[in-house]
């Protein structure tokens, strides 16, 4: 019977990446970004507009004024329907902008903050962004360190004397 992969060992965890306790070399890290691509989740933009114009909607005074709007309508009062369709309008396609600028500006902030992560490459400690980490990586994590990717936790001690600053 097969050990299940969280019983493994951090021998056999490094084993089973190609991986060494002092990290991966240069040329290894940068062979295995190009095969297996940034280490970061795509976001989809598919509708995102159309997801933004119906928000707007979904408002209480939307609502409010879209059943002031019916009523006037059934007592035919159409200049009422029309101010009234007019002011929704306005307010969707105002609403609509601001949103769409914040959302711009919070994407902007977000591709200048880049997380990063402490690695061991070439037997060194070294920190990347966090897009760089490859399969295999040895992560150094200390405590208030946010976790970078997906990884198996080795359980490594300070007499280990990885670090090489």
């Amino acid at each position: 019977m097969s050990k299940q992969i969280y019983n493994l060992t951090p021998a056999e965890i490094l084993k089973k990446f190609s991986a060494f306790k002092n990290g991966l070399s240069s040329e290894e890290a940068l062979k295995r970004l190009k095969e297996y691509g940034p280490n970061k989740i795509e976001k989809k933009n598919n509708w995102r507009w159309v997801k933004l114009v119906a928000h707007q909607f979904n408002d209480a005074l939307v609502w409010i004024l879209l059943v002031a709007a019916g009523l006037a309508l059934f007592f035919g009062e159409m200049r009422d329907v029309a101010i009234i369709g007019i002011i929704i309008l306005i307010n969707a396609i105002i609403g609509f902008f601001q949103e769409w600028k914040a959302e711009r500006i919070l994407d902007h902030i977000q591709k200048l903050t880049s997380d990063k992560a402490t690695v061991f490459r070439d037997g060194r400690k070294i920190e990347i962004d966090s897009s760089e980490i490859v399969p295999g990586d040895v992560i150094f994590v200390s405590s208030g360190d946010s976790v970078p990717a997906d990884g198996y936790i080795l359980g490594l001690s300070p007499s280990d004397n990885l670090i090489k600053n």
